[in-house]
């Protein structure tokens, strides 16, 4: 069984700020079988050396499961890192994916589909019926009219199928990356990213292909000398944001 870890708890001591109630430290939280994290905190505990002050302990949990806290405390009562989302060049990173429909028109099974008998089908899934009328044009000038069964007549596809069951849209990830940090001056905040085509800082990467991301805006509140800022990313889809309507 493997082990994993549900949780870290921070708590970090500035100069200046107050007295601490017992230095800076951090709490993990694992879970894995009993055993397991019986020789997780036996390891654990005995890696502190000099510096650090390192408590392990084990709860049993209904079944042969046990989680293990372990808390890694700074000996001289300040830690080796600051508290993520303290500062910009530290910030706090959250990632939600979720899902969103999108007409089927947009999907890659009608790729191929043009003319006619693409204006066939925008009638089709905005309302209309085999036996509806679709204007066939040359350069703009309508010539004749069609019925959409007509135009269709002979396409097996699986787009067609699809839509005579009455699917006219799917869905697809929509995935926005989160970066939070606090600053002292909001007059130090840039707006002008927003709507650009900018990666997000941090671990998150696009996936291969022609991904990228979206600046969706930034977000300030807050008071005095204490403001939290938020820089929202969205992931585009698999052929990039437009740069012709985007800038870099």
């Amino acid at each position: 069984m493997a082990i994993n870890q549900v949780q870290r708890s921070y708590c970090v001591v500035h100069e200046g700020k107050g007295e601490p109630v017992s230095g800076g430290y951090t709490e993990d939280t694992w879970e894995g079988s009993w055993a397991e994290m019986c020789a997780y905190a036996d390891q654990q505990a005995a890696s502190g050396g000099e510096r650090w002050s390192i408590t392990a302990t084990v709860t049993r949990k209904p079944g042969d499961f046990a989680e293990c806290r372990i808390r890694r405390q700074a000996m001289d009562g300040k830690e080796e890192f600051e508290m993520p989302g303290n500062s910009r060049e530290n910030p706090q990173y959250s990632l939600s994916a979720t899902s969103v429909p999108q007409p089927i028109l947009t999907h890659k099974l009608a790729e191929s589909y043009s003319g006619e008998k693409l204006d066939a089908l925008k009638r089709l899934v905005n309302g209309g019926c085999m036996g509806s009328l679709v204007d066939i044009s040359k350069e703009g000038q309508p010539l004749t009219q069609k019925t959409i069964r007509a135009i269709l007549e002979g396409d097996t596809s699986e787009l067609i199928k699809k839509l005579q069951k009455g699917v006219t849209s799917f869905y697809v990830p929509q995935v926005v990356v989160q970066a939070r940090y606090k600053v002292k001056d909001p007059g130090t905040v840039s707006y002008q990213k927003c709507c650009t085509i900018a990666s997000p800082p941090g671990p998150f990467k696009s996936p291969s292909g022609k991904f990228n991301w979206l600046c969706l805006g930034t977000a300030v509140e807050g008071s005095g000398q204490e403001w939290q800022v938020t820089d929202s990313y969205m992931l585009s889809g698999p052929d990039g944001w437009d740069k012709d309507l985007y800038d870099n």
